[in-house]
């Protein structure tokens, strides 16, 4: 089975570092490192194999392209696959304002 491999746009890059800043104000380091580890390995996990089986997001009209979303948690992974690569293009969540343009 062919696996993908994984890039991060420097939106969601931004995007999680926002959200395990406020992680490591509101929970303290243990609990936002245990937090950053099962996010990666999420994406990771599910994206590397099977990124086809997650729901296309719902911007994929307005981007006229197909876009899909992986849910972890209260977060949106959204990301969008070009051949053999998973570009990882943001990380929607409560502390992060997720806009994509074209």
């Amino acid at each position: 089975m062919p696996r993908f491999q994984i890039f991060f746009e420097p939106d969601s890059v931004d995007d999680i570092l926002t959200s395990y800043r406020w992680g490591l104000e509101t929970w303290g380091e243990v609990a936002a490192e245990k937090w950053l580890r099962e996010l990666y390995r999420c994406i990771y996990d599910r994206l590397t194999v099977f990124p086809r089986s997650c729901p296309v997001a719902p911007e994929s009209r307005e981007l006229d392209r197909e876009v899909r979303q992986l849910v972890f948690l209260r977060y949106r992974i959204v990301f969008e696959i070009d051949d053999h690569m998973v570009i990882v293009l943001r990380v929607d969540g409560p502390f992060t304002g997720l806009t994509l343009e074209e």
